[in-house]
């Protein structure tokens, strides 16, 4: 196969998922997960179920590329509570505030139905170089961290989500003393 036409194939694929994501994410703004199929997303994309096919092998994989495409733009769990002396790239946001920010996305992130797997997924994407950098610096076991990272993701994300209608101003009032609390409450185990 030509570079052109390869390219053309790719842009043609791209193009293709995208519709379908979208298609996706315009029927889960009224519908639980649970009740997508995947007929109602190829009618809204105006597909046929075999062009569905030969991109997802069902709804479930439509979800994980929307966060596969999502979480990459978000920062590491913790680094902007444990770690903010430390450089992080200016682009990224931390996972509460993308959430915040991105209505398109609030279809998922606030299904109570979603919610255990996605603080699964979001906890596989940040969670083995969150150890490896608050290993470094804690006195606390691998065991111990991985708890405390759980147990603060769960916590942020079920914030994130009771307060998502609230005013900027107040967001952040809200996310400032959570975060001052959890650097009060980590701190005797960090080593200095």
């Amino acid at each position: 196969m030509t570079e052109k036409k390869k390219r053309k194939t790719d842009r043609r694929t791209l193009y293709t998922r995208q519709v379908i994501k979208d298609a996706f994410l315009a029927l889960k703004k009224k519908r639980d997960f649970n009740s997508i199929t995947v007929s109602a997303v190829c009618k809204k994309a105006e597909i046929s179920r075999g062009t569905f096919y030969l991109h997802y092998q069902n709804i479930r994989d439509v979800l994980d590329d929307i966060l596969d495409e999502i979480l990459p733009q978000t920062r590491e769990l913790t680094t902007h509570v444990f770690l903010s002396q430390e450089k992080e790239p200016c682009c990224l946001t931390p996972f509460c505030t993308f959430i915040r920010e991105n209505d398109k996305y609030h279809c998922i992130f606030l299904d109570d139905s979603l919610s255990a797997y996605l603080v699964e997924k979001v906890l596989s994407r940040f969670q083995e170089t969150t150890l490896q950098k608050l290993g470094k610096k804690s006195l606390l076991s691998p065991r111990q961290l991985e708890n405390l990272i759980c147990f603060q993701f769960n916590g942020c994300f079920a914030v994130t989500k009771k307060n998502i209608r609230l005013g900027q101003e107040e967001w952040e009032q809200t996310q400032s003393c959570i975060d001052r609390f959890i650097q009060n409450g980590l701190t005797p185990y960090m080593v200095r």
